[in-house]
C-alpha cells in the first residue's frame, strides 16, 4: 500500500524506517508526506467507498500522476468519490459534478 501511495521510499529512507514518530498531528511531514500516509492507509483499508477531498493537493505533479495510475489500478467495484479543483483526477473519473460557486454570488 505505501508503494501505491508513493510513501514507501520517504518511509525506507528513515533511520527507525515505519517506527519512525512522526509527532503530534504529523508535525514533523511535509503537506506531501502527510497526504501520501493517508492515501496508504486509504489504500489498505480496502473498503467499497473511498471519498477523497483534495488528496493530492500539497503532492508535486509526477507525484500526483502515480497516485492516478494507483487509483486507476483499484478494484472497480470501489466507488471513489473525489472532491478536488485538479482536472488531472477528475480524468479518471466516468461521472463528474460541477459545483459552481459563481453563482451563488
Amino acid at each position: 500500500m505505501q508503494k501505491k501511495a508513493q510513501i514507501f521510499n520517504f518511509i525506507d529512507s528513515l533511520p527507525r524506517k515505519f517506527l519512525t514518530r512522526t509527532g503530534e498531528m504529523g508535525s514533523n511531514l511535509s503537506g506531501g508526506q502527510a497526504q501520501r500516509i493517508c492515501l496508504a492507509r486509504t489504500f489498505y483499508s480496502n473498503k467499497k467507498i473511498l471519498i477523497m477531498d483534495e488528496a493530492t493537493s500539497s503532492l508535486d505533479e509526477e507525484t500526483e500522476n502515480q497516485i492516478i495510475n494507483s487509483l486507476k489500478a483499484l478494484d472497480k467495484d470501489i466507488t471513489l468519490i473525489i472532491i478536488t479543483h485538479r482536472k488531472s483526477l477528475l480524468e479518471i473519473c466516468n461521472k463528474v459534478v460541477n459545483i459552481d460557486n459563481e453563482n451563488d454570488k
